[in-house]
């Protein structure tokens, strides 16, 4: 089976909630590969789990081998948030609009760790740059209407939802 194939597979399984057989096929085959998006496949698994701790190791050893891909760094940002890791998920997000300037994913995670870690204001701002790129994607305007809460912004948010 190639690589793209096998990922179809998991990602098959993982959309019908097979969780525990799709990470049975992906940790064996993620001991030495850099493929960024294995390591992002088991990191999301992990986490839908809820096995926290366990992905944010796994976002580690993926950063580690794949290095920083925005759509990894993206996906380890939520695991590193997801065990309090403020700092790493900041990095990692970070990571992800660097390497990918306008990618409105990159942009919603690096404001969700703004967010997380107090700077409302600025996590405000990566989300209107987002809603920029993309203003007629849903998922934009709920990330949105959320940090806009969270930031106290009440006037913004309501445009949001």
């Amino acid at each position: 089976m190639s690589h793209p194939e096998f990922l179809a597979r998991v990602r098959a399984l993982l959309d019908v909630g097979r969780n525990d057989e799709a990470l049975g096929l992906l940790m064996p085959a993620s001991m030495n590969s850099s493929s960024s998006q294995l390591h992002g496949l088991i990191v999301v698994t992990l986490s839908r789990l809820g096995r926290a701790a366990e992905a944010a190791q796994a976002a580690e050893r993926g950063l580690a081998l794949a290095g920083l891909e925005p759509s990894l760094a993206c996906t380890a940002s939520y695991a590193f948030l997801g065990t309090k890791q403020h700092a790493k998920a900041l990095a990692a997000a970070q990571a992800a609009v660097d390497g990918a300037p306008g990618w409105t994913p990159a942009l919603l995670a690096l404001a969700t760790m703004q967010s997380a870690m107090g700077k409302r204001k600025v996590a405000a701002a990566a989300v209107e740059t987002a809603l920029g790129l993309s203003s007629e994607d849903a998922n934009t305007h709920i990330t949105a209407g959320a940090v806009a809460t969270d930031a106290r912004c009440y006037k913004a948010a309501k445009a949001h939802y």
